[in-house]
């Protein structure tokens, strides 16, 4: 199953640095459930990723250093396909 979505990345919390984790506000997820693990990509890079949601409303991706690095910078616009 593969949902399209138009995120804007963020830095993700503390709590969350280094543990391959996305976080995306729940309306966005459409029908992945929480905690699964997707393939997050943008061109030709992609990272599996656990899917978690969050209350702050919005089009935006929470993602770490290190998988913002491989995919995308802060603060840019993207149309990801969430493939679970």
């Amino acid at each position: 199953m593969t949902h399209t979505v138009e995120l804007q990345v963020q830095r993700t919390g503390r709590i969350n640095v280094f543990r391959d984790r996305a976080r995306i506000p729940e309306a966005q997820l459409g029908s992945i459930r929480e905690g699964r693990i997707c393939k997050v990509s943008v061109g030709p890079k992609s990272a599996l990723l656990e899917i978690r949601n969050f209350s702050k409303p919005g089009a935006i991706i929470r993602l770490d250093a290190r998988t913002r690095d491989l995919l995308e910078p802060l603060n840019k616009s993207l149309e990801l396909p969430l493939a679970a």
